[in-house]
């Protein structure tokens, strides 16, 4: 009897213990799905994006030493840059380092998913907008503001 017993619990870890990482994963990408996200498998993780992706086929992100250097050549481009997404009262910025850019809204119109900045909250994205050199942000501490967000995706 505790023999079979002991086989019995055997196979029941084993069970337990394979079967885990799927349940959990499934649990994940259910949540993620529930919230309006995309679940991406290869790296079980839950992308949110607002915009159209089409618009980045092809281009080529700014690097952020380049646009640190002298952000006034790129006043009034559209451009594409990743970086820590940061929503706070009165400090919604993206940052990378000690380099920082203000963000202001995104089209509202385009968001499908319910609270999108609280979801892309303190995430590395890709943000496609249009920078604005002048404007310097909250107290004038950032390289610039990204007036308008065509398009923002989770990394």
């Amino acid at each position: 009897m505790n023999r079979n017993l002991f086989i019995t619990l055997v196979v029941l870890i084993a069970i337990l213990a394979l079967g885990y990482p799927r349940v959990v994963r499934f649990f994940k990408s259910d949540n993620c799905l529930d919230q309006g996200g995309s679940w991406n498998y290869s790296s079980n993780n839950c992308r949110f994006s607002m915009g159209d992706e089409n618009l980045i086929d092809g281009l080529s992100e700014v690097s952020w030493n380049t646009i640190s250097e002298n952000p006034e050549d790129f006043n009034g481009d559209t451009i594409l840059i990743s970086g820590k997404y940061t929503y706070i009262f009165e400090n919604v910025r993206l940052s990378f380092g000690s380099n920082q850019i203000w963000v202001e809204g995104f089209d509202y119109d385009t968001i499908i998913v319910a609270n999108f900045e609280e979801r892309i909250n303190g995430r590395e994205v890709q943000i496609f907008g249009i920078f604005n050199s002048k404007d310097k942000g909250h107290l004038g501490q950032f390289l610039g503001t990204i007036e308008k967000s065509l398009y923002v995706t989770t990394k």
